[in-house]
Formats: structure tokens, sequence, C-alpha cells
């Protein structure tokens, strides 16, 4: 319970130096039970960093999948020849 507290007074100087709007939501909600003000915090924080993060842009977006598509095929290609290439072997050598 105590490390809770100290995490949440902790937190809340991060916050009220970040984003004043948020140390307020968050002082607001200290009355409420336990569970529902960690889920809360949580859920701030979550907005928080849900703000800084870069997103790509769709034609890095496009390629990167294009990349991801591409080596898939390539190696389940080279699988798929091993794999046919052992079995010929296999039964050539082993099950005459």
């Amino acid at each position: 319970m105590y490390y809770s507290v100290q995490f949440v007074n902790i937190f809340k100087r991060m916050v009220k130096a970040n984003d004043n709007f948020v140390a307020k939501k968050v002082t607001s909600t200290l009355k409420s039970p336990p569970i529902l003000r960690q889920v809360l915090i949580f859920l701030e924080e979550v907005r928080l960093e849900m703000g800084k993060v870069v997103w790509p842009t769709r034609s890095e977006t496009i390629k990167m999948t294009l990349i991801v598509i591409g080596v898939s095929v390539a190696v389940g290609t080279m699988l798929g020849g091993l794999d046919f290439l052992l079995t010929q072997l296999t039964n050539k050598f082993l099950l005459k």
C-alpha cells in the first residue's frame, strides 16, 4: 500500500511538471477506490505516451510491409526447397 501511495505522489510531481491539466485530473481521482485510481492513472499514462508516439507515414508503412512480405516469401521458398531436397534424398538413399 505504501509503495502505491509513494508512486502516486511521484507520478503527480512528474505530471505537474509536464501537464498541469492531467495533474489536476489525477489529484481529483485520489478519492476513488484504490483499484479505480490505479486504472485511471494507467489510462492517463497511456494517453500521455500515445501523444509522444511518432507514427510512420503511409509510404514508410507500405515499404516496410512489402519488405516483410518479400522476406516471408523468400524464407518460405528456401524452406520449401530444402524440405523437397531432403525428402528426395531420404527417398533415394534410405527408403530404396
